[in-house]
């Protein structure tokens, strides 16, 4: 059973300095490492020491914080394929948190790196329940049904190992890319459902007078 895994979080969409910070928060026994992705290098400007890399990587910090960037026009799983190829053999689970409407529910890392070590070479992808009952997951038997129109949440781990043995995500598909990953997964690997509401629907801004 490994011990000490490394866990990256892929961040993006609106408020990324909002999510970073409540990825630091979560109190892991993991190595977490924090990745960005964005349109262009402009959008870095709430990040310090930003020194260029090759192929549009940034090393930088948040906070005092290491983040790697990545600032480029692209599609998402462009995104995705980028940072994971490299990083794919430092890292053991990739952290997807790319949805704008939720919170992370304390304790949330740590149950996927938990659900990791007791199965790492069958884990493929860990997703959980959530709070509000109108964004509760779909059972596993609805991921591994074809269904044209599943999408996973934009919140969601998967394994680099499933991601060697199955493959990265597929440009010439964006509208389904997450669906086509996880049919491909579903042929080699399992997928955990946390029956946990570690998905918190985020408070609805009250505009102000």
């Amino acid at each position: 059973m490994p011990t000490n895994i490394v866990m990256a979080a892929i961040v993006h969409g609106d408020n990324i300095p909002e999510k970073i910070d409540e990825l630091l928060a979560q109190e892991v026994d993991c190595n977490l490492g924090v990745c960005i992705f964005v349109g262009g290098e402009g959008a870095l400007a709430f990040l310090s020491d930003v020194q260029p890399l090759q192929n549009n990587f940034y090393s930088a910090k948040y906070n005092g914080v290491d983040i790697l960037a990545l600032a480029e026009m692209n599609t998402t799983g462009g995104y995705y394929n980028k940072i994971i190829q490299s990083t794919i053999y430092e890292t053991a689970l990739y952290y997807i948190y790319g949805e704008n409407r939720i919170r992370l529910a304390p304790g949330k890392l740590q149950a996927y790196a938990d659900q990791y070590r007791k199965y790492p070479n069958n884990v493929g992808i860990i997703y959980n329940d959530r709070e509000d009952a109108l964004l509760k997951q779909f059972t596993i038997a609805d991921l591994t049904k074809v269904n044209d129109a599943f999408s996973l949440p934009k919140d969601y781990a998967v394994s680099s190992l499933a991601l060697q043995n199955c493959g990265l995500y597929r440009q010439d598909i964006p509208a389904g890319e997450d669906y086509d990953l996880v049919t491909r997964i579903c042929t080699k690997h399992i997928i955990v459902q946390l029956p946990h509401p570690l998905t918190l629907k985020k408070p609805k801004e009250v505009p102000t007078a």
